[in-house]
């Protein structure tokens, strides 16, 4: 298995390290596989770096984008 046995390895360190390409206020927006999105969003928590994260549903309702807006620096 690719991603590791929950599908998160590739997601792990990118959680850890994207905030620091993005610019103060900026997004970043993570397509997730089915019962992903919550952890994801609780690896983005856990770097305090984002000041609103979302989830968004496809058609069917399934949360399957996690996105966070970078903290703004001030």
């Amino acid at each position: 298995m690719w991603g590791g046995e929950d599908g998160l390895d590739f997601i792990r360190p990118l959680a850890r390290t994207a905030h620091n390409y993005l610019r103060s206020g900026g997004w970043l927006a993570l397509e997730v596989g089915f019962g992903q999105a919550q952890e994801v969003r609780r690896l983005l928590e856990e770097t305090q770096e984002y000041d609103r994260l979302d989830l968004m549903e496809d058609y069917q309702r399934v949360p399957r984008v996690v996105r966070g807006r970078r903290r703004r620096a001030g």
